[in-house]
């Protein structure tokens, strides 16, 4: 498949602003490829950051995505200039289109930019024998699914997933996660992925970025989850107990255990 968007070039960012009690003031850089997650307590501001990202909140700064200025002192660059994709933790599929109608008014308004075409992202996201039916009778993994296909025709040059897994129950969570992976595997393209769950984070991303209080914290690349396993089991209790309190102090929470039969 053809990844399109960003393969090549860094997101640099640097956004304050005060949004009632809450003050951002965020500065980081990440590749222009794989995926970043954005983990934090919350209220740490995630959520607001992506907005800026987005064009959809304003804040004083700059963003940079390659070569392209989305905003500095002289120019703001509105959302549908932006050639961002979000994805929402609910969807957002327009209500009054079938799936196949969300997709293709998505790829009809990113006409002209390069990126993965309507029969590719179809097949990564197994919306097949979706495609007819109306947004009201999908499941949320199939909502999602559809969402983030709409989220890619767009032909994004930044995609910013807002905790897409976290309406799910346990068995939606279990089939989109390895579509988010091929999705990694396949796209040549940035992620913003935010998340509170430690699972989902060792499984999809390529490095971390903590956020509290409104600033990024730290920045690092992310164990898979082999080497997670592999770690914790060399450690006695207490250590253990130690880096799952430090886990939940940065923001992030362990799966959700699967219901048992009966």
């Amino acid at each position: 498949m053809n990844g399109g968007g960003l393969a090549t070039g860094e997101i640099r960012l640097r956004l304050a602003g005060r949004f009632g009690g809450f003050a951002l003031d965020a500065e980081a850089v990440f590749p222009g490829q794989g995926v970043t997650a954005l983990v934090g307590p919350s209220g740490a501001g995630k959520t607001t950051l992506l907005r800026c990202l987005a064009g959809l909140t304003r804040a004083e700064g700059r963003v940079q995505v390659g070569e392209a200025v989305w905003q500095d002192g002289r120019c703001f660059l509105p959302t549908h200039r932006r050639g961002v994709g979000y994805v929402f933790q609910d969807g957002s599929l327009l209500p009054h289109l079938t799936v196949a109608g969300n997709l293709l008014y998505a790829e009809k308004r990113a006409a002209g930019r390069p990126g993965p075409d309507f029969d590719a992202v179809v097949d990564l996201l197994g919306l097949g024998e979706l495609l007819p039916r109306a947004p009201a009778v999908l499941s949320g993994g199939e909502r999602q699914r559809a969402a983030i296909a709409r989220a890619l025709l767009g032909r994004p040059r930044l995609l910013l997933m807002d905790e897409p897994l976290s309406s799910l129950d346990a068995a939606g969570k279990a089939e989109l996660l390895p579509r988010l992976e091929a999705l990694h595997r396949t796209l040549s393209l940035p992620i913003l992925y935010v998340s509170h769950d430690a699972g989902e984070v060792a499984r999809l991303a390529d490095r971390v970025l903590t956020m509290r209080e409104g600033r990024i914290a730290a920045a690092a690349a992310a164990p898979s989850a082999a080497c997670a396993e592999r770690a914790l089991a060399g450690l006695a209790p207490a250590q253990v107990q130690a880096l799952a309190l430090a886990a939940l102090r940065a923001g992030l929470r362990p799966p959700e255990p699967e219901e048992g039969p009966g």
